[in-house]
């Protein structure tokens, strides 16, 4: 018992060896709540990035951990980290879903209706919104152009309405692995189909 509180207590201080020995002894704890934010919520985030993100928490905010008894000082702070882990992971996760992915030069329809002209930029020459215009028309070909609905349906969902690959796998009722092979296929289109109309 003293000797995970001396640990805790360098570590506190700044004491890099102890923290090392910290994450060997309780990297089980953050590995645990990492894996399971992973596999349950967003398959495409790095497990490793995630426990890196959080052992970086813990590092910046060890010396604000404190026990009751030295007697339960271990299952406190087991505790503690598992609040840090999970704090860290439901940020990252409410920062990743306020993202929004949008085109360069605006929302374009892919229903062909008149609401596909580029967001408005009052600094633009007429010739640059002219060129947007353009450039939003040609996207909209080849997103029609692609050879099944479902991948229009995906690049929509990513590109358009800014959801995550997990998300789009959920809206379609598709495996994760189905929706980023659709994805990946339907870029590969959209890229031979916009080099073919610049030829």
């Amino acid at each position: 018992m003293g000797n995970f509180t001396d640990q805790l207590a360098s570590a506190q201080d700044g004491d890099r060896q102890s923290l090392e020995a910290i994450i060997a002894d309780f990297g089980w704890v953050v590995d645990a709540e990492c894996y399971k934010f992973v596999s349950n919520f967003r398959s495409d985030v790095s497990v490793s990035d995630l426990k890196q993100e959080v052992w970086m928490k813990i590092w910046g905010h060890i010396e604000q951990f404190q026990y009751s008894d030295p007697q339960y000082a271990k299952g406190q702070f087991v505790a503690w980290l598992r609040t840090v882990a999970k704090r860290v992971v439901l940020s990252l996760d409410r920062k990743a879903r306020n993202q929004t992915r949008l085109p360069r030069h605006g929302l374009a329809s892919l229903d062909g209706a008149s609401h596909d002209m580029p967001t408005r930029d009052y600094t633009a020459s007429p010739s640059s919104v002219v060129a947007g215009i353009e450039e939003a028309n040609r996207l909209r070909m080849a997103v029609q152009s692609l050879s099944s609905e479902e991948m229009k349906s995906v690049i929509r969902y990513c590109f358009f309405d800014g959801l995550s690959l997990k998300q789009v796998a959920d809206r379609l009722d598709l495996t994760y692995d189905q929706v980023r092979y659709r994805f990946h296929t339907a870029l590969q289109e959209l890229e031979r189909f916009l080099n073919q109309q610049s030829d």
